[in-house]
């Protein structure tokens, strides 16, 4: 009796975890919601960025959770982060990563987007590749 019970949890347990890892997983090639944007910062640190300077965003003005700007070789970064586990900023993620561009203050931004967080200003970065890649690594 208890290895039928044991091999019945042996396979629905693998099966619920596969079905909730690709409810979550489908849109996004990260799940980084546990991160903070002081953790993407510490990222870009030891990726090799210099940040220099880091200042609050008002994350209001893109329905975000959580903004700053982070100035690097003189140029600022905007990060945004959004709550994945929220069904509007699932939507809004979609939509920026479909897009490639947000609007802020009827300013439109192209954004590079990594799980939770939304990139500003990447694009026309002086370090642009070294950006990038600290992003692609960000986990």
């Amino acid at each position: 009796m208890k290895s039928i019970y044991g091999k019945l949890l042996g396979v629905l347990v693998p099966l619920l975890a596969g079905m909730m890892i690709s409810c979550n997983s489908g849109v996004y090639e990260s799940n980084n919601n546990y991160m903070l944007i002081g953790n993407v910062i510490n990222h870009f640190e030891a990726s090799g960025l210099k940040i220099e300077q880091v200042q609050p965003l008002v994350a209001e003005l893109v329905n975000a959770n959580a903004g700053a700007a982070v100035m690097i070789d003189k140029t600022e970064v905007g990060i945004y982060k959004f709550d994945t586990q929220s069904p509007a900023s699932r939507e809004t993620l979609q939509r920026l990563k479909d897009n490639g561009y947000i609007y802020v203050m009827a300013m439109k931004y192209p954004v590079v987007v990594k799980g939770s967080f939304v990139f500003l200003g990447v694009n026309s970065h002086p370090q642009k590749h070294k950006i990038m890649e600290a992003i692609k690594t960000l986990q």
